[in-house]
């Protein structure tokens, strides 16, 4: 774990944690901090020292010293889409503050394609599965050329031996799952014109044509030590640029040049903080599954959420035909 610890963390965001002041945007608990620190050194997780070869949930595995087989554990719980989502919102949220043309959560790019026969196939899925594909962001960016929509997909790596290898060079995880991300997307898109849109094998659907009007999708993965893939340099330098054409003067800057580095700083500290500290919130929520009852006791946790949330639908939904009556 040194040694791999050494490999993957960067000198870009894995740092970020060491110099910055602890404020709103930088903010760790002690039980947090401490499993980013120890993460990065790579030495045993605090939190995990008296749970160490306990049964993680209702699986074959037991718990590891540093905690990274709960990570990568198929469990109960959104542990994987609440820290997806708390990294994509942070992004998101910047995005809108620098005052880049972007969207969040693209649906509807994909459906529009899909024809009236394969979405009456489609009704039955989940709403984000009748999109055919949604990226995470649409920006609009000028990156070797003039500016123009590119699709953005964010990733979030976990620390295995089927993800970081041995033999890797530095933080050579992040860049590997970058590349296969442009591939995933021309498999779905092709996918989703055979099974819904009657495209035969071989041939270019309505849903893959559409998706080569883009540039490549672009790719943003944060590992285990929030180490990022190029792309996330790239997006990071754009927004900057953005940022500093609004905000120079309101910085007390003399010029947008001067404001660039500022930004910049501000954007890779809190996104590297983001990544740490939400690699270990799901490192320590998930402890609650590892021991003896401890699947038992989140299936209890589970049912209980459920039944309140169904009682909160049930209510909102007899406030809602309150409403049309009157």
């Amino acid at each position: 774990m040194r040694r791999a610890a050494w490999l993957n963390v960067d000198n870009k965001f894995s740092t970020t944690w060491i110099p910055a002041w602890p404020d709103r945007d930088a903010y760790l608990s002690n039980a947090e901090f401490a499993e980013v620190a120890t993460f990065y050194y790579g030495l045993p997780s605090p939190a995990c020292a008296l749970l160490v070869g306990e049964r993680i949930g209702a699986t074959r595995t037991a718990l590891d010293e540093h905690g990274c087989r709960v990570t990568t554990a198929t469990l109960a719980g959104d542990g994987w889409r609440t820290q997806h989502d708390a990294i994509k919102w942070r992004i998101a949220g910047d995005m809108a503050e620098m005052q880049a043309r972007a969207t969040t959560e693209v649906c509807g790019l994909f459906a529009a394609h899909i024809p009236q026969q394969g979405r009456a196939q489609l009704d039955g899925e989940s709403a984000r599965k009748r999109q055919g594909l949604v990226p995470d962001f649409l920006l609009y960016a000028d990156w070797g050329g003039p500016e123009r929509p590119f699709l953005l997909e964010l990733k979030t790596l976990h620390f295995g031996p089927s993800t970081y290898s041995h033999e890797a060079r530095r933080c050579d995880a992040v860049a590997r799952r970058a590349r296969a991300v442009p591939t995933e997307y021309a498999t779905k898109a092709r996918n989703t014109d055979q099974r819904y849109c009657g495209t035969p094998e071989g041939e270019l659907g309505p849903v893959s044509h559409q998706l080569q009007t883009y540039d490549r999708v672009r790719a943003l993965v944060f590992g285990p030590w929030a180490e990022a893939s190029p792309d996330v340099e790239q997006l990071l330098g754009t927004l900057a640029r953005k940022g500093a054409a609004h905000h120079w003067r309101a910085l007390g800057c003399q010029s947008e040049a001067a404001a660039i580095g500022t930004l910049a700083w501000l954007l890779r500290r809190r996104w590297g903080i983001t990544a740490l500290r939400e690699n270990a919130r799901l490192k320590l929520e998930r402890l609650t599954y590892v021991g003896r009852g401890a699947a038992v006791a989140a299936s209890r946790r589970l049912q209980a959420a459920s039944y309140h949330a169904a009682r909160a639908g049930r209510a909102i939904g007899r406030h809602n035909t309150w409403r049309g009556s009157r």
